[in-house]
């Protein structure tokens, strides 16, 4: 029997070069129409792989079958897999390298509204910051960092270093600028802040497992349809 600590690490390392050729493929784009045509691409696929799930030969028994329905499965776990890898890529490279934070929070919308399953997939600690950070550098928009942190909370997306750092910076900016024209928003991001820290290990464990109970149920019988805007 193969060790399960060696399956895990070859799955690792698969994923990881398949998120590395992704990123090869962003960095290839020449400029932001490139990049957002390989961005509808990418969102076109994940909905042709949902609306193509299950889908198989008239006769399941059959072992050609059995073997496409096996390549099935495998194929659509690993783009489960590299999913919440290439949104904060995507946003990252529309902010810093085409320097167009408008595309970056589209892409976080588009994300967040394609289906329940993108949501809970591609909406993750890693995106959140990205989102974090444009929301406050590009647009000072505390309102909607507040609204951001309270999703986290709820979802149960995990602060982490990055996360608390970035909030930190955007009070420490304020406080030293000496506005107070936004009190009630900072006093519900600190508050925000405080319940996350605050949640035991298992009250974390358990929005995590109900996230993914939700991804690994729900994405057969997902009706998303591709319309990007």
């Amino acid at each position: 029997m193969e060790d399960v600590t060696t399956v895990h690490s070859s799955e690792q390392e698969e994923i990881e070069l398949a998120v590395d050729e992704k990123q090869e493929e962003i960095d290839h784009c020449q400029n932001d129409q490139e990049l957002l045509l390989w961005s509808i691409g990418f969102f076109q696929r994940q909905s042709e792989l949902l609306k193509g799930k299950g889908q198989s030969s008239n006769d399941p028994s059959t072992p050609s079958a059995s073997a496409a329905d096996e390549s099935s499965q495998d194929e659509l776990a690993k783009e489960r897999a590299l999913y919440p890898h290439i949104i904060p890529r995507l946003m990252k490279t529309f902010r810093d390298r085409y320097h167009d934070p408008n595309l970056a929070l589209a892409i976080f919308d588009f994300t967040r509204n394609f289906s329940i399953q993108s949501f809970l997939l591609g909406c993750s600690t890693s995106a959140y910051n990205e989102l974090l950070k444009i929301l406050w550098k590009d647009f000072r928009n505390l309102k909607r960092i507040a609204e951001s942190l309270d999703d986290m909370d709820v979802n149960g997306i995990v602060p982490d270093a990055d996360t608390i750092r970035l909030v930190e910076g955007i009070i420490a900016d304020l406080s030293s600028r000496g506005d107070l024209s936004n009190a009630a928003e900072i006093g519900r991001i600190l508050k925000r802040m405080e319940s996350m820290s605050a949640q035991s290990y298992e009250d974390r464990r358990q929005k995590l497992d109900r996230r993914k109970g939700f991804v690994l149920d729900d994405w057969d019988d997902d009706e998303s349809s591709f319309a990007f805007q």
